[in-house]
This record gives C-alpha cells, structure tokens and sequence, in this order.
C-alpha cells in the first residue's frame, strides 16, 4: 500500500488478482527478478471475510462502501462471499464506480452510486475503506445505515465513523482485524503454517502500544 496495482504486473497473478487487478503479496522462489517464477496474491479477500465472520458476520445481502480505491475492489469480492447481492457506494468520482460495478458482475453483485452528499439506505454491512478524515463528514450517516461498520483504519483509533458508531452501539470492525486475518494467509503461503488470527492481533495491539508510548 499504496502499490497494489503496481505490484500486480510484477510477477504471476492468480484469479482473484487478475480480476481485481490488485494485489498485496508476492512470493518469490529464490529469483525475485524473474516475474515468471514470482506469484502475486491477495489476501485482503479472505482476510476481510474472515475478520467479518470472527465479528460474527455470517451472512449479509446488502452493503454500503464508502470509497472506491483499490481497497474497495477486495471489499466487493470479499464481502460477495458473504453473500452480498447489492452494493451502495458513497463516493466522490463515479468514473471509478464504474470499475467497481464491473468487477461486481463477475461476482453477481450490483453496484449502484450514491454520491457523497446521496441519501444512504439501511443496510446489512457497511465498509469503509477511504481516508479516516474525508469519512469523517459523512459518518453519522454510514453508522446510522448499518448494524455492523467496518473500518479499513487501524492508526489513529477510534476514528471519526468508529466513534459514531460505537455511541450508536454498532458491531464495529477495524483495520487490525483485517490486517491480522489477512496476515495469516500471507504467512501460510509464504512458510505453509497455518498461525491463528488471535497470534497476529495480539502482536498488532502489542506493536500499536509501543507506537502510543513512543
């Protein structure tokens, strides 16, 4: 990050890269210059839906994305495992909606765009996934649409939209959560070992400690 499209050409992609065009992991085989024997992976995509299942998110049908990044590629295929049929994307530029309704077809999910200042309707999920201070101007209305807010930032915390939907009693995700279950897919492919999710968050929250102390 902010390379995940820079890093896809950089090696073999598999299907979840290819059709994202995004990626966040490379693994190398001894030869790291030759881009035939390098594989890129994403494992925002199953990091995402695993950290919504430890939330106890087992199945949604709607969802809200505010954004429309690289980040909110991973969150269409992600959160389309969980069972979402329709996407509301509250953003700015609906040129880069377009990408996401397309990448949605593959997935059957439809994408609509609301707009920044658009009224936001009641969903199953909502996810964030752009910068913490341009959210900020439209977080009452996204923790007021869902039961369950997902917030991609980890780093200052509690967020503007956190906080909005803490004092609303939301079911709040964050950043370390997908940063940690996304961990543990980098690590098994990189070493074969399956690490439970706990052994990252703890080192996550460990390292955020020595960060604030600092």
């Amino acid at each position: 990050m902010p390379l995940k499209e820079a890093v896809v050409p950089l090696g073999v992609p598999d299907e979840i890269v290819t059709a994202l065009g995004v990626g966040n992991t490379l693994i190398f085989d001894g030869h790291p210059a030759d881009p035939t024997t390098t594989l890129v992976r994403n494992t925002d995509v199953p990091g995402l839906e695993s950290a919504l299942r430890a939330a106890g998110v087992e199945h949604a049908e709607t969802a809200l994305l505010v954004g429309n990044g690289a980040t909110a590629r991973s969150s269409v295929c992600g959160v389309a495992r969980l069972g979402v049929t329709t996407i509301y994307v509250l953003a700015r530029d609906p040129a880069k909606t377009e990408v996401l309704a397309r990448l949605g077809e593959q997935y059957g999910v439809t994408l609509e765009h609301l707009g920044w200042d658009g009224d936001v309707p009641t969903v199953d999920l909502a996810l964030s996934s752009a910068p913490a201070q341009a959210v900020a101007a439209v977080a009452d209305r996204v923790a007021e649409a869902s039961p369950v807010v997902f917030d991609a930032i980890y780093d200052p915390w509690p967020t503007a939209l956190a906080a909005a939907a803490e004092r609303r009693g939301r079911n709040v995700v964050n950043g370390l959560d997908l940063l940690a279950h996304q961990a543990v897919g980098q690590v098994a492919l990189m070493t074969g070992l399956d690490v439970p999710a706990e052994v990252m968050l703890t080192a996550g929250r460990q390292a955020l400690s020595r960060r604030a102390r600092a």
